[in-house]
């Protein structure tokens, strides 16, 4: 039955100049025999991709991409390549397909000097997927948006078009912010925070998460966050913190992870890696019946905080069933649960002026 409705729906859907993905199941975009059309597919071509799962870790540049329950991953998980997908037509998901992007990862650690500078530089290192037409996401197809675990990098969608999620669809943000490097105390590089300890247990990790105080890093929990610009000193250095998740009307930037600080295991210290972000620049209408979660999850230290949703259009139509939340990580026993996340909802803005919302001019 799936066989049968991949073909039609391929033959169906295209015509001519089509290119369909033939190849095997968990296949590789970039190799020329796994396509129709004998070749990866080019920037004038559609491309139908159904029932497999197609992993791409290069750059995408086509005329427009239909999964029909497929899976696509658009990026390199491990190694974290900065790629900027292109889809010039339609990008459309249905019948429970879903579509993985991984952002890179910002290699020059100094940004994180001063405030603006590491805000700026971590939206410009932003993997974009630009889809000059419209984005569809339908049925229970998911769209995951995952974050640079290290440094905080997001994935932004820009649609020229009109953006639909619709009723039992959803993006998910969960576990795909910022999280703790454990075990890796000797590689920590300048202005990481530390995780507040002596001995071993200062030795277990560190994080970028912007926000919380030195002496309790990571978690969004009941310590609170660091306002923009503020300084803290210890053994004579300085560290410096970016508002957390951002700007508060451009909340693009991921949530914190939880954190480790009254652990009394190190599997408690090896906790919830903070929630993404999930950011969608729209110049049409946006109709959101579906679910965008940027929520933390329950942890068994003090919980992650919420992440960040931001959805620019110029109108929008949302449906009973329309449901956004970035709510804090709960936690367990003396623990304290983390601070909910930000949703920014845009509208009336031009493209060029977005781009400046979240340069935060």
């Amino acid at each position: 039955i799936v066989a049968i409705s991949a073909a039609l729906f391929c033959g169906a859907l295209f015509a001519g100049g089509v290119n369909n993905y033939e190849g095997p199941d968990n296949g590789d975009w970039s190799a020329d025999a796994n396509w129709s059309q004998g070749h990866v597919p080019r920037p004038d071509e559609d491309v139908g991709i159904a029932g497999v799962t197609v992993n791409a870790p290069g750059m995408i540049n086509v005329m427009s991409l239909h999964l029909l329950e497929a899976t696509l991953c658009i990026g390199d998980k491990t190694s974290r390549p900065h790629i900027a997908p292109v889809i010039d037509g339609d990008l459309t998901l249905v019948e429970g397909s879903k579509l993985y992007v991984y952002a890179g990862e910002l290699t020059d650690y100094d940004v994180f000097e001063t405030d603006a500078k590491a805000t700026e530089a971590i939206r410009a290192a932003a993997n974009v997927v630009t889809i000059a037409g419209d984005f569809t996401v339908e049925d229970t197809s998911v769209v995951y948006p995952e974050c640079g675990e290290i440094t905080g990098v997001p994935v932004i969608f820009k649609v020229d078009g009109d953006f639909t999620l619709a009723e039992g669809a959803s993006f998910n943000a969960t576990k795909r912010g910022w999280g703790w490097m454990a075990d890796e105390w000797g590689k920590q590089p300048k202005y990481a925070k530390p995780c507040r300890g002596e001995g071993a247990w200062k030795a277990q990790g560190w994080t970028f998460a912007f926000g919380p105080a030195f002496s309790y890093p990571g978690s969004g929990s009941n310590y609170g966050f660091a306002s923009s610009g503020t300084k803290q000193s210890r053994d004579g250095k300085t560290y410096c913190y970016c508002q957390s998740y951002g700007l508060s009307f451009a909340p693009f930037l991921p949530g914190s992870p939880s954190s480790g600080h009254y652990a009394t295991t190190l599997d408690a210290f090896r906790s919830e890696r903070g929630p993404g972000s999930i950011v969608i620049l729209c110049q049409g209408t946006a109709t959101v019946d579906g679910l965008m979660n940027a929520n933390g999850l329950m942890s068994g230290a003090q919980g992650s905080s919420g992440g960040g949703i931001m959805l620019a259009a110029q109108a929008f139509e949302f449906g009973e069933s329309a449901s956004l939340t970035a709510e804090g990580g709960g936690a367990s026993g003396a623990f304290k649960p983390g601070y909910g996340g930000r949703i920014a909802l845009l509208t009336g803005f031009l493209d060029g002026e977005l781009t400046d919302i979240l340069k935060g001019d």
